[in-house]
């Protein structure tokens, strides 16, 4: 089994995320660049992370793929950075490697990145709870926060999401009436425009 360290560029975060697969860097990678191409494409709430990094990054290959995350730092081989990944596998490389990214689509896949940014906003909101952060105006986040739980719930039970919602996705496109969640067992698959 290969050991891969997970980071982004950009994180500030000092734990170690790793995950234990018998896949090979590339693999892992093409694996990468499918989860990336699909958060480009959701809907993005105000507030909520845009990119993938090593934390949540394990979190996704572990409950789309299966992937064994590894917490505790250990010897690796390699380390996968998802600002990289995304920069190569998923803008200069993407119609060389298209194919295989297709080819690793699994049913359920927006619905468990949309359950992930949930998570995350209810981690944020228990981190800020028991004081690990200040901020000013409180009530406001916790509300703005809670809010868009609620309807990232609706989008995760198959529901389109609202005008009134004002979601875009990264690309600003408007994602008024957009149903992510089909529940047909059939795999997600992202828009690719190879134009671009």
């Amino acid at each position: 089994m290969n050991v891969y360290k997970l980071s982004h560029r950009y994180s500030r975060l000092n734990s170690f995320y790793g995950v234990k697969t018998a896949l090979s860097y590339y693999e892992l990678n093409i694996l990468c660049a499918y989860i990336q191409l699909l958060q480009y494409e959701l809907s993005i709430p105000y507030g909520a992370d845009d990119a993938i990094a090593e934390d949540n990054g394990a979190a996704l290959l572990h409950a789309i793929f299966g992937l064994e995350v590894i917490r505790e730092e250990e010897p690796y081989g390699l380390e996968l950075d998802f600002y990289y990944n995304w920069d190569e596998y998923c803008c200069s490389r993407l119609e060389e490697c298209l194919e295989e990214i297709l080819a690793v689509a699994k049913p359920d896949a927006f619905r468990e990145l949309l359950k992930n940014m949930a998570d995350e906003w209810r981690d944020a909101i228990r981190r800020y709870n028991e004081g690990r952060f200040y901020l000013d105006s409180p009530d406001d986040w916790i509300n703005e926060k809670e809010k868009n739980i609620c309807r990232l719930q609706s989008v995760i039970d198959g529901g389109a999401v609202a005008p009134e919602w004002g979601w875009r996705t990264q690309d600003g496109s408007d994602s008024a009436g957009k149903v992510f969640v089909r529940n047909d067992g059939k795999p997600d698959f992202p828009t690719i425009n190879l134009e671009n």
